[in-house]
């Protein structure tokens, strides 16, 4: 019987790296997205003056992040975070990230709690220590370009 890979992840520092390499390339990515999102809004208020706002700048930024990591690896199998700490994306079977796949795997993205409970099912239940619960729901893997 496998056991959860938040225990593997305890034990096993090759793991902690590659988390924290995930980790830091999702915030990294959050930055790209989020600086100009920001940049954009403050221009909005400083046109329009203090508007209502009838949509959340986070719930927007998650959005963006979603579409941003979908059309980045759907199309080259990474984005510029995962590229800076030597990350892409694959999938578990064949060759090449399906469109797909990517959207399936991102789509938690959209709100913070979907994407903490994501990783959070991904820690507790069995599988790949390698995966969040939508990786292993899209079929793909996050891994070091060189193979490792």
């Amino acid at each position: 019987m496998s056991t959860p890979a938040i225990e593997h992840i305890h034990r096993d520092t090759r793991l902690q790296v590659y988390w924290l390499k995930r980790l830091l390339a999702g915030i990294i990515d959050f930055i790209i997205i989020l600086f100009p999102l920001v940049f954009v809004d403050s221009i909005f208020a400083i046109i329009f003056g203090p508007i209502p706002r009838y949509y959340s700048l986070v719930f927007l930024a998650g959005v963006v992040w979603f579409a941003y990591s979908t059309l980045l690896e759907g199309t080259i199998s990474t984005t510029p975070g995962k590229a800076i700490l030597g990350l892409k994306v694959e999938p578990v079977r064949g060759k090449g990230i399906l469109f797909a796949q990517a959207a399936m795997r991102n789509v938690s993205r959209i709100f913070g709690l979907f994407l903490l409970l994501d990783l959070l099912l991904g820690f507790i239940t069995e599988g790949d220590h390698r995966q969040k619960l939508m990786d292993r729901v899209s079929g793909t893997l996050v891994v070091a370009k060189e193979g490792v």
